[in-house]
């Protein structure tokens, strides 16, 4: 879950070049009328510095909402792990940062997180080995950040392959790359999924990989689409 509301929508941006009497047609015609209106004069001879223009502009439009998105985040985050900010945070803010730390409490509870050097003993690596960070590096595997401290998850470790990360893993963390944080996926494999019978996805990721990869698409889907 992310500071995203139920059914809100993602932002977008569309560039329009064209005179002013141009331009206030196209804003007529358009359906659904936009909420916001950002308006760029460019005086210049050549038409071409005009597109070039708006051409640089639009590129930088998907990294600025981005940025914007990703910051907030991380503000919320540092709300769940300490529920405390200098700035006045809206209620609703507060309730959600409630039940994000209740989920992350009741997740790390349940016993399924091993240190870097507890992975190492186990996969038979050197004390100093960074094996199992070059692993969450390469996104083979993830980690979930607790009182400092990096926890890496059990279950996604193969102890048939000399507890190596299970191979389905990594398309599983490809297909959330972007959408939910280390958190929201450490959730995600700790609740009971339909399309699983009830059961958790990371009581089936070793055993029925497949179940678990459409899974975590119909997850996709959900969360993009509200």
């Amino acid at each position: 879950m992310d500071i995203n509301e139920p059914g809100q929508k993602t932002a977008t941006a569309k560039i329009f070049i064209g005179s002013p009497d141009e331009a206030v047609r196209h804003l007529q015609q358009l359906k659904p009328r936009p909420r916001h209106v950002i308006a760029l004069t460019v005086e210049h001879p050549d038409s071409g510095v005009a597109q070039a223009t708006a051409t640089a502009i639009a590129s930088l439009v998907p990294t600025i909402l981005s940025a914007q998105k990703k910051a907030l985040q991380q503000r919320f985050d540092a709300l769940v792990e300490l529920l405390v900010d200098p700035v006045p945070v809206p209620t609703r803010f507060l309730t959600h940062a409630r039940m994000q730390l209740d989920a992350r409490q009741a997740v790390f509870a349940e016993g399924d997180w091993l240190s870097a050097a507890e992975v190492g003993r186990l996969a038979g690596l050197s004390i100093t080995s960074r094996q199992p960070r070059k692993w969450k590096q390469a996104g083979r595997i993830f980690v979930i950040r607790r009182e400092g401290r990096d926890y890496f998850p059990a279950y996604g470790l193969n102890a048939q392959n000399g507890y190596r990360p299970v191979s389905a893993l990594s398309e599983i963390l490809r297909t959330f790359e972007g959408h939910k944080t280390a958190w929201q996926i450490a959730c995600w494999f700790s609740s009971v999924n339909s399309l699983l019978g009830g059961k958790r996805p990371k009581d089936l990721l070793a055993i029925e990989p497949t179940r678990v990869m459409v899974a975590a698409k119909d997850e996709l889907v959900r969360a993009i689409h509200g």
